[in-house]
């Protein structure tokens, strides 16, 4: 048998050097496609993390509203009071239908703490969901916010007008009561 001549051996050390590239790029664009992977991954528990944030503050954001709908609620029954007196009727039937009305929006706000409180703290409950279940929480707990703030305002332009004509009401007995310099 012939040697092997210089061209030949040259082909085989080429080819062996050409292989042990080849599995190096081999090793490589698995380790990069790991690290794909990886940062894909990382990428995703990052969004969860701040939709989960987003429902928590959602949530906790429901129950401040609420807060205010109360005190507003409060605030606006106590003026309809006084708009009873100073019509001179204790069971002025109008009124007390402007009181329930606000007893009622204010029960409709208040539905809504139950719901939110269980996503107020971090939305731990939601932390092994599938996301869309998560996007289908946070869908619903913004429409409530958006129910909550919207009876808000109503109970705020009720209570800017009653307010005002109370105001007219009070200013007209002072100045009745005042005495007069002839």
């Amino acid at each position: 048998m012939a040697s092997p001549s210089l061209h030949e051996i040259a082909s085989a050390i080429a080819a062996v050097v050409s292989a042990i590239g080849g599995a190096f790029a081999a090793v490589a664009a698995f380790r990069s496609a790991d690290a794909a992977r990886d940062a894909a991954r990382s990428a995703d528990d990052a969004n969860r993390r701040a939709i989960l944030r987003e429902v928590s503050a959602v949530a906790a954001s429901i129950l401040g509203a609420v807060l205010g709908v109360k005190s507003r609620a409060a605030e606006l029954i106590s003026e309809y009071q006084s708009a009873e007196i100073f019509s001179g009727s204790r069971e002025h039937s109008g009124l007390r239908e402007l009181q329930k009305n606000t007893r009622e929006l204010q029960e409709k706000a208040e539905s809504f703490v139950a719901d939110a409180g269980l996503f107020a703290n971090g939305a731990t409950q939601l932390a092994a969901s599938p996301a869309e279940d998560i996007d289908r929480v946070l869908v619903r707990l913004s429409g409530n916010l958006q129910l909550i703030q919207t009876i808000r305002d109503e109970l705020d332009r009720k209570h800017a007008a009653i307010s005002s004509q109370n105001s007219q009401h009070r200013k007209v007995a002072l100045q009745s009561m005042a005495p007069r310099n002839a």
